[in-house]
């Protein structure tokens, strides 16, 4: 994913769909995430492991709402393109 991540760096030099496409791209791969593991049965599971998993599932959580809240500052930075060129 860290591709993704490289790409939206540089976003103030992507064409808007498709600075668009990675940013939805990288927002359903994370919330996909969370469904699945928040349909893991945590029967039988050690509590090391439990605990790993509820970390990642913290970490995933914490991904999808940043992006969520900031949407803007990223999606935005597309429209400095054009003011650059002027």
């Amino acid at each position: 994913r860290s591709d993704a991540a490289f790409l939206m760096f540089f976003a103030e030099f992507l064409d808007r769909d498709h600075l668009n496409a990675v940013y939805d791209d990288y927002l359903a791969f994370y919330r996909a995430r969370v469904e699945i593991m928040q349909g893991l049965d945590p029967e039988g599971v050690p509590e090391g492991r439990l605990f790993v998993r509820g970390l990642g599932l913290a970490f995933y959580q914490a991904v999808v709402t940043y992006m969520t809240e900031n949407r803007d500052l990223l999606l935005n930075a597309g429209s400095g393109k054009a003011d650059a060129a002027e």
